[in-house]
């Protein structure tokens, strides 16, 4: 019985580790972007829209402000 167990064992940590290389092995996600909380893929981080396969930087119009919680949004300053 303790051979079925560190079989198991050695089974789940290897499956572990797979995964973790696939996803740690992502060298598509560009600069000023992050791997996604859930599911596959990458985000802009915040301050920053995906424009085809990069992140580019919002232009905020003087005296703007990013909107809390509005992705890619802009507000005027009070």
């Amino acid at each position: 019985m303790p051979s079925l167990a560190v079989a198991l064992l050695a089974l789940l940590l290897g499956s572990a580790a797979v995964a973790a290389t696939a996803w740690a092995g992502d060298n598509d996600i560009p600069a000023d972007a992050q791997p996604r909380a859930y599911g596959a893929g990458w985000e802009c981080k915040r301050g920053f829209e995906r424009k085809g396969e990069k992140c580019r930087e919002i232009e905020l119009p003087q005296n703007a402000v990013l909107s809390p919680g509005v992705p890619n949004g802009w507000q005027c300053k009070r």
